[in-house]
């Protein structure tokens, strides 16, 4: 038993060729994270989203597989889905529910909540594998032949006899889902068949320093239930258990494409963290899915921001079907008062057009502030997924927190005349909550709150800038060379002539300026 509280039609044949690829250094473990779901489930989408965010703050290491089972699988149901729901008993547990590697964390069953989901495979992922597994795949779009091959190496397998599963599963499922994103909803690592025997094909006696490989040949059908089988939408997960329980290693991906004409196209999708109210970075952020066979090297957008149009080129390589986040430079006046509008539109990668897509909103400028800053943030009491900085308009590092304490509060004094960002960046994605949601305040040298925001998704941003004087100037008009005064933030204070009390800080900053 583990527990979650610390962390640390199918043919197969015995493979005869001996140049094994498989690595004999021990690997770490990676994840299937197995979730149960139904088309008649009201919060099965979130656990979609929480188990398709897994993928991508570990992608390649996690691979979900969504399995319709039960009473409330609807049209999606398969036998073997079924056959693994009944032996796990999902129907009582609940919708979603899901599992990590078959493992027993300490809760009733295997089957957990999706609050726990990540913090299980996080576990999991520190671990060392008995087992390395390889796999090469390959479909033919003139035959419909998929040809999977897999291969293993015993670093120090378990005293349990082993199995080895290969299923199937399609994404870009559109059906009906019930809840919040009820109607045409987009079904992706769906569940369609096993490959190999539900609960696996028998790898016989292994001993340490064994290797194995198994090579499996199937049709892809025209159809599924009353789903289209289209082979650019497959994906394939193979893994290593005592059958019923216990993985041991899972690999995973997209087949090669042979005699196949795949549409050449990209996703354009919001960043981790959002544009909302306020911003000050010179660059926009977009994520992007490479929905092609073919790698991307370059990309081509249109970013509009006020009155302003840009066409931007920038190199950024996104591996066939892979997925990515990117910078887009843009330098924009962010003292303009008032809201700006901005859009940035994907018209190009490799030099070739896509299909437009947009992103929209608005902003206004950072906030005034001083030129010390006092930073309150309450982290999350999983700390190590949490990085406190605070950022320049390029983006660089000026200030990083010490994430040991779970609440930070601290001065920083920064250079004048800058814009930077109070940034709390979320590494899992889930949000800073301890007992309640975690929060960042910035407050002016004087204590005064300039802004609160909650942290949510992957992190939550304060925009703000410095004053660009330390302190009053005093500058002279070229007419008359009358001398006159200046706060930090620009503004005339008043003719020097009608005389000033200035009250300063300790620090050197303006606190008050009272006429005499």
């Amino acid at each position: 038993m583990r527990t979650l509280t610390t962390l640390v039609g199918c043919v197969a044949s015995l493979f005869v060729a001996q140049a094994y690829e498989v690595g004999t250094a021990p690997q770490k473990k990676n994840v299937m994270m197995e979730a149960f779901t139904g088309t008649g489930c009201y919060y099965c989408t979130d656990g979609h989203a929480i188990s398709e965010r897994m993928t991508h703050v570990w992608p390649g290491r996690v691979f979900a597989v969504n399995v319709h089972a039960g009473s409330l699988a609807g049209a999606y149901t398969t036998k073997e889905g079924d056959t693994i729901g009944s032996y796990v008993d999902c129907e009582s547990q609940g919708y979603p529910c899901g599992d990590v590697n078959r493992l027993d964390f300490g809760q009733p069953t295997m089957l957990m909540s999706r609050s726990l989901w990540q913090l299980a495979a996080a576990s999991v992922l520190e671990e060392d594998a008995p087992v390395n597994l390889l796999m090469q795949s390959s479909v033919d779009g003139d035959t419909r032949t998929l040809t999977i091959h897999v291969e293993g190496y015993c670093v120090d397998p378990p005293a349990e006899p082993l199995r080895l599963s290969v299923l199937l599963m399609q994404d870009n499922v559109w059906g009906y889902q019930n809840g919040p994103e009820s109607g045409d909803y987009r079904h992706m690592h769906m569940l369609r068949r096993y490959i190999t025997d539900v609960w696996g094909d028998d790898l016989g006696p292994l001993g340490q320093g064994d290797y194995f490989s198994r090579d499996y040949t199937y049709t892809l059908p025209a159809q599924i239930g009353d789903v289209a089988v289209k082979p650019e939408d497959i994906s394939l997960v193979a893994f290593v258990s005592n059958g019923h329980t216990n993985i041991q290693q899972v690999v995973g991906g997209k087949p090669d494409y042979r005699n196949c004409e795949l549409p050449f196209g990209m996703a354009l999708l919001e960043p981790r963290i959002p544009v909302y109210n306020h911003y000050g970075f010179r660059f926009f952020e977009v994520q992007l899915e490479n929905l092609s066979d073919e790698t991307v090297d370059n990309l081509t957008f249109e970013v509009t921001a006020g009155n302003r149009t840009e066409t931007v080129g920038v190199d950024s390589r996104i591996g066939p079907f892979g997925f990515a986040q990117v910078s887009i430079p843009f330098s924009y006046d962010y003292s303009v008062r008032g809201t700006t509008k901005y859009n940035i539109a994907l018209v190009a990668a490799n030099g070739k057009d896509v299909a437009r897509q947009t992103l929209s909103g608005q902003f206004v400028k950072p906030f005034a502030t001083t030129q010390q800053v006092r930073v309150v943030v309450q982290a999350d009491d999983r700390r190590w997924q949490n990085t406190i900085s605070i950022r320049d308009a390029a983006g660089n590092e000026v200030w990083l927190a010490d994430t040991e304490q779970q609440l930070i509060d601290q001065t920083v004094t920064l250079e004048p005349g800058q814009d930077y960002c109070l940034e709390v960046a979320d590494e899992w994605g889930d949000g800073a909550y301890a007992g309640t949601t975690g929060y960042l305040e910035l407050r002016d040298a004087d204590g005064l709150l300039i802004d609160k925001q909650y942290i949510n998704g992957f992190g939550s941003r304060i925009f703000f800038s410095t004053p660009a004087v330390s302190g009053i100037s005093e500058r002279r008009m070229p007419e008359t060379d009358e001398p006159l005064l200046f706060a930090p933030d620009g503004r005339r204070c008043a003719a020097a002539a009608k005389g000033l009390m200035v009250e300063r800080r300790a620090d050197g900053m303006v606190k008050k300026v009272i006429k005499k």
